[in-house]
């Protein structure tokens, strides 16, 4: 490696018209290398990019319908989840209907839809895979049931919908495919088995003072609002091979729960059997104590995305999830360890008391600079970053270990497709609910060397936003032949490169050259001080070979 000085510099007279707003904005040393997943919400494409926000692959939705959110198997596959927009859901956000297993080429494996008037599909749907490598997939679905029968149940009758007249209770489904577009439900849990309620004698689900004393089972008469029939809103799922358990995540109790997934289907509607002998009932529950009586600590303002952090990785075993701070201006990432005893059981608390931890292990927050009141997700990254995903605002970022951000990216895609990577962020259009309609539910990244990417053509193509100047450059994707820091910085950038012949060009957003090194040897520090502060793009040419690299980096 050669490290050189700087002898010339022309500077080049400019004026900077834009400046990128969309797609990567930071792409600093120490993020981790590897491919990040996303689909906009009001949008039919789903994209895998590079750290640089160039396009890896991308499955558009042949009937231009939207994905909801997606997820790639290990075997190449992406599972994904597709909006009907069936009219009798339609007033509940997250309903979708289908879900499509798409391969690597975009052709759809297997298809099939499951709702009608009473019931849909809803949310996420992840992978349980099968020893033979095949595939099941848990969904979560809604269930209209009816005020009477609420009421019925041990259901305040002040509280079932409203003028809607009925209140959506949950089932998990476990789906096996079955050719190109059948199934088989091969499991299934109701929260219709698992509720208790201490408010009317003569009704269903009645025990006298019982939700204090069954913190396994759901108060049927703890809501936020009573005339949402969607009380509940289950938003996420997680499940665990070596455990052979699910966490549910609940943002309308303000918690995340951990379900027993050993048991029968009999077994899952009753309160014994499986691994746990505790049958479908909760075998643990953090995040809200008043959802059981335990006192009034909240830790969760709206709860998103609850999964166990993964074998391998810092905090392995632990459990992170999004507190969304719904009602205030910001939110906070979380993890936290689950009670369990020597032998692996989880720790049930003494009546009245909470499950525990008392407090998280870890937080991650920045005020309003970071404020998702619907959606969202963190992950935790083999090397100890953390990417977020800021849902509302279509931002994803990576933190590294000192919670300084690494790496930062604005989803482009709105209904309308792909928009101008210098577009006004005032202009991106919010949805109905006010979010901005470029919103993504979920963020996944993988490691380069992810099984499903073995054998795929992985030579990045353009960006998802439009006309952004680097796709006027050639770009060798094969060798970046040069590196360059501090990034961001504020006065210099240091260069270091292997070449002994080269030239060096740094160009505005809009694709204007704004400076010049004429000088070939001993470059070692560029002064960009007179620069405005923005983004800029520095490009390497190998004199021997005519090769071209570049890079973007942050003025401050």
């Amino acid at each position: 490696m050669r490290i050189f000085s700087l002898l010339i510099i022309v500077f080049v007279s400019f004026q900077l018209s834009a400046q990128q707003t969309i797609g990567n904005l930071i792409n600093n040393p120490g993020t981790y290398e590897g491919y990040t997943l996303f689909t906009a919400r009001h949008y039919h494409t789903s994209y895998l990019i590079n750290n640089e926000g160039r396009i890896i692959n991308e499955w558009a939705q042949a009937d231009g319908l939207r994905v909801e959110n997606c997820r790639l198997l290990d075997n190449g596959q992406l599972i994904r989840v597709v909006n009907l927009r069936i009219s009798a859901f339609a007033m509940h956000a997250g309903a979708h209907g289908r879900i499509e297993l798409v391969n690597w080429d975009g052709s759809i494996s297997w298809s099939i839809e499951y709702y009608d008037d009473t019931h849909i599909l809803h949310h996420e749907v992840i992978p349980i895979k099968q020893m033979d490598g095949s595939y099941h997939f848990l969904a979560s679905s809604w269930v209209k049931t009816s005020a009477s029968d609420a009421v019925e149940n041990g259901r305040n009758p002040g509280a079932v919908g409203g003028s809607r007249n009925y209140i959506l209770t949950e089932r998990l489904l476990e789906i096996e495919p079955v050719g190109s577009n059948d199934y088989n439900i091969v499991w299934e849990w109701n929260i219709m088995d698992h509720l208790v309620q201490e408010d009317y004698p003569a009704k269903g689900n009645y025990i006298a003072n019982g939700v204090v004393n069954n913190p396994q089972l759901m108060d049927f008469n703890y809501y936020k609002a009573p005339g949402n029939p969607d009380w509940l809103h289950v938003n996420g799922l997680d499940y665990n091979a070596t455990l052979d358990q699910i966490i549910v995540t609940i943002p309308g109790f303000d918690e995340f729960i951990i379900l027993d997934h050993s048991t029968t289907i009999a077994e899952a509607a009753g309160h014994t059997g499986g691994n746990s002998g505790k049958g479908g009932d909760i075998l643990y529950r953090w995040g809200n104590h008043n959802a059981y009586d335990a006192g009034t600590t909240k830790f969760f303002d709206a709860v998103h995305g609850a999964y166990w952090i993964p074998q391998g990785y810092p905090d392995a075993g632990k459990v992170m999830a999004i507190n969304n701070g719904r009602s205030g201006t910001e939110s906070e990432i979380l993890v936290v360890t689950p009670n369990v005893d020597a032998l692996g059981n989880y720790e049930v608390p003494e009546i009245g008391m909470a499950f525990e931890p008392l407090n998280s292990d870890w937080t991650y927050s920045d005020g309003s600079n970071f404020h998702t009141r619907n959606m969202g997700n963190g992950q935790r990254l083999p090397n100890g970053n953390t990417l977020i995903n800021e849902a509302v605002k279509g931002r994803f970022f990576e933190i590294d270990t000192n919670g300084e951000i690494v790496w930062e990216y604005i989803c482009p895609t709105i209904e309308s497709g792909p928009m101008e990577y210098d577009i006004d962020l005032s202009d991106i259009p919010t949805s109905n609910g006010g979010d901005l309609e470029n919103e993504v539910f979920k963020i996944i990244k993988y490691s380069t060397d992810y099984s499903a990417l073995i054998g795929q053509d992985l030579t990045p193509r353009g960006f998802v936003e439009l006309n952004n100047p680097l796709t006027r450059e050639e770009f060798d994707a094969e060798k970046e032949f040069f590196s360059l820091y501090p990034n961001p910085t504020q006065d210099f950038l240091t260069i270091s490169s292997k070449m002994a012949d080269f030239k060096i060009e740094i160009l505005s957003l809009k694709g204007d050259v704004v400076m010049k090194i004429l000088a070939l040897k001993n470059v070692e520090l560029i002064d960009i001080s007179h620069l405005p502060i923005g983004v800029f793009f520095i490009k390497v040419i190998d004199n021997s070979n005519g090769k071209i690299s570049v890079k973007k980096f942050v003025k401050h």
